[in-house]
């Protein structure tokens, strides 16, 4: 066993002189971009998105189209000017302040760039979380370059420690002498992406990961000013393509009348999950009115869950509402069928998705390594119809103080990131607490263990 210095020491030798981030040069050229020039290429964007919303005369509408394109211009800094793919480091690509492109609320998204040609090591502890899937990939959607996978791991195929740690080698060749465990780098991947997924939020201890280049020199130089100026002009192109996929995806769905209605929709040529089934749709009710959503639940299924969002093709803020339920989190009848009730307006029944008083907007489903892959059966019904037991009312007045049971003490364990030594830290923009009222078990209530159906529509 190759110990972790000798590791770096010899791979690093291999590749003394490899390129790394340029040294400053103390005369800028004259070509170099200034503030103005940045915020130039930014200004017309605004119209360019505005143009492909549903409703971009909405006041209501336009204001949320420039907060989302606000996150969207941190996402880019983020993922263009501060990612190094020979310093890389785990950041969150989505979270409550980054809430673009419908993230589901079980995951916790981070990914980093790195350099196909290089050597990399992943190492940190397991935890005890459903899973985490490991997805290496080239090119990305928010550059116009997406293309699908070139691999994609689990952390439960790593030899673990008894304390749960691990240690996994990344590169096109093996390291002579290494018999560890070892992932096959393709030399066309661009970056490595994480989703750590979690059913029961309050218990399960996330996975840390932390990530280190190996052949390179150990410090990182200042950066050129050249290569700042390279990073700094992609925010444009990020900031114009990210909206595409969410807007476009919304458009799509109106144009196929999918209008409280659901379809398969394949994600795999953009990095979705690897065997994951994603069923989308929208949801248009009144506040009277709600969406029953039927399915049933396959016999065996890594993961699942429901989550609805707006037409701007962002998750209803699962801070303040219960946006999404999973397999875990659900309630489901005798039947082997878990209904799901969209409204915006509290049915006051188990697994009403609560659409934050939003009438129309997205619905996804997702079937994560499924025996099978139901298209939940829609149907419109009058919430007054929809008739619960007195036992079942109770749990509305629990869910109403959901955001208040978030106390601050449950925030560290849904909010770290990577930091400077890849394994720990805080991140401004990575603030995801699980909400402990929806942690209770397969159901809202434990002494109810056959309760009626969820609602008699």
């Amino acid at each position: 066993m190759i110990k972790s210095m000798g590791l770096r020491a010899t791979v690093a030798a291999l590749a003394l002189f490899a390129a790394g981030p340029v040294i400053a040069s103390e005369n800028a050229p004259t070509a170099l971009w200034d503030w103005d020039d940045y915020l130039d290429a930014l200004k017309p964007l605004g119209d360019k998105v505005l143009a492909i919303t549903q409703n971009p005369n909405n006041p209501q509408d336009r204001q949320d189209t420039w907060r989302a394109l606000m996150a969207n211009v941190a996402q880019a800094h983020q993922q263009v000017v501060y990612a190094d793919p020979n310093y890389p480091e785990f950041v969150p690509v989505y979270s409550t302040a980054l809430n673009l492109s419908a993230p589901n609320p079980d995951y916790l998204y981070r990914r980093t760039l790195v350099d196909g040609a290089g050597v990399y090591r992943l190492r940190g502890k397991r935890g005890t979380n459903l899973f985490t899937l490991i997805s290496m990939s080239n090119g990305h959607y928010a550059l116009g370059n997406a293309k699908p996978n070139t691999g994609s791991h689990d952390l439960d195929e790593l030899k673990l420690g008894t304390d749960g740690s691990f240690s996994v080698i990344l590169s096109k060749e093996r390291p002579a002498g290494y018999t560890g465990d070892w992932w096959y780098l393709d030399p066309q991947t661009t970056s490595v992406g994480m989703r750590v997924a979690a059913y029961d939020w309050a218990n399960e201890q996330d996975s840390k990961v932390g990530i280190e280049r190996l052949d390179v020199p150990s410090s990182a130089q200042r950066l050129s000013a050249e290569e700042s100026d390279r990073r700094l002009k992609l925010m444009a192109t990020w900031v114009e393509n990210q909206p595409k996929l969410g807007y476009g995806r919304i458009a799509d769905l109106v144009s196929k009348g999918l209008i409280n209605k659901l379809q398969v929709y394949d994600y795999s040529s953009i990095g979705g999950a690897e065997g994951q089934i994603y069923v989308e749709g929208m949801y248009d009710v009144q506040p009277d009115e709600g969406l029953l959503l039927e399915a049933k639940v396959p016999d065996k299924c890594k993961y699942w869950s429901f989550l609805v969002g707006d037409e701007q093709f962002l998750t209803i803020d699962w801070m303040q509402h219960q946006s999404s339920l999973n397999g875990f989190q659900s309630r489901i009848d005798k039947d082997g069928i878990v209904r799901m009730v969209i409204s915006p307006t509290d049915p006051g029944v188990p697994n009403w998705l609560d659409t934050g008083g939003y009438k129309r907007g997205i619905i996804q489903v997702r079937w994560n390594n499924c025996t099978a892959a139901p298209n939940p059966v829609a149907t419109k019904i009058k919430l007054a119809e929809c008739v619960p037991t007195s036992r079942l009312k109770l749990r509305s007045s629990r869910n109403s103080n959901a955001k208040r049971n978030c106390v601050i003490a449950d925030l560290p364990h849904r909010c770290g990131s990577a930091g400077s030594n890849g394994l720990t830290g805080w991140s401004p923009y990575d603030v995801i607490a699980r909400a402990p009222d929806r942690t209770e078990g397969r159901g809202f209530f434990d002494d109810d263990p056959d309760p009626p159906p969820t609602c008699s529509c």
